[in-house]
């Protein structure tokens, strides 16, 4: 006799940001063999305080375990505090060890903490449970073009940097060459993606909030995920003082001297795309 097939329910797609995360623990609780018990949430570092079995913990939520180390959190005087990262993905296969059937991220010579997958529980409750979770390849999106991304702008920012982006538009805008604009967007703001035309992928974005984005790879969780040739990520990380381990990160954008610095690393994007090669994965 075959195992009634469960559905479970929440999200439309997998998790994108820190509280659809921590929105997707908070519905896999039942499901797991520790039992957790919330105190508090939505801390500075760590996230959140619960108790483990009984034990108190702290607990960092991050989509990716190198989000982790995107926002500084190895380096702060609390890690120490923090004993357990939830995460939707564990993308740093090479910093994990297994210990007693949980794996550990080695977050300095002498420092490990374990990391808990979501995505691995999801798979277990799939295999084991026979509960199936409902989740798309893609979510859906808002249709977008440049009088909606502009007009949202105009509310959400100030004259000087509304200025600043319209600049940089009309930069890229008439380099048809290069460049190619496309128009997106996420749950609450329209999106200038600034694509490298013989790459074919969207290094510079720019929110209708006024954040500017540089993507040194593309998203780990869609297809065609990609990565920059090595020689152009190491001349945007000299430019904008960028670590070794930076994947994508705002870029500042207050003044005329941070737009010459953006247009220098679409100079440098425009270069490298004639010589190198991007690497998909």
């Amino acid at each position: 006799m075959t195992k009634e097939l469960q559905c479970f329910r929440g999200l439309y797609c997998p998790p994108r940001t820190e509280s659809e995360v921590i929105f997707l623990f908070g519905l896999l609780l039942p499901y797991f063999e520790d039992n957790f018990i919330i105190i508090n949430c939505g801390g500075d570092f760590p996230d959140a305080i619960m108790l483990r079995n009984g034990d108190e913990i702290g607990v960092e939520f991050e989509v990716y375990t190198s989000n982790f180390f995107m926002h500084g959190h190895h380096k702060d005087p609390r890690l120490n505090k923090c004993n357990l990262i939830v995460v939707w993905r564990n993308n740093l296969p090479k910093r994990t060890i297994l210990r007693n059937g949980m794996e550990y991220l080695k977050v300095n010579d002498t420092h490990y903490i374990e990391v808990l997958a979501l995505d691995k529980i999801i798979k277990r409750l799939e295999k084991e449970k026979s509960i199936k979770v409902l989740f798309m390849d893609y979510c859906p999106s808002i249709k977008s073009n440049e009088e909606k991304f502009f007009s949202q702008l105009e509310e959400s920012v100030n004259s000087e940097l509304y200025n600043l982006i319209n600049e940089l538009y009309k930069y890229v805008k008439a380099r048809k060459k290069d460049f190619n604009i496309e128009w997106s967007s996420g749950r609450k703001w329209h999106t200038m993606r600034i694509q490298v035309r013989r790459w074919d992928v969207s290094v510079i974005t720019i929110d209708a909030n006024g954040h500017v984005w540089l993507n040194y790879t593309g998203n780990p969780t869609f297809k065609n995920y990609w990565e920059l040739p090595q020689e152009t990520k190491e001349k945007l990380r000299r430019l904008f003082k960028h670590g070794e381990e930076t994947r994508w990160t705002t870029v500042p954008l207050k003044d005329k001297e941070d737009l010459e610095r953006i247009k220098e690393a679409l100079d440098i994007l425009a270069k490298d795309s004639e010589k190198y090669r991007i690497i998909k994965m």
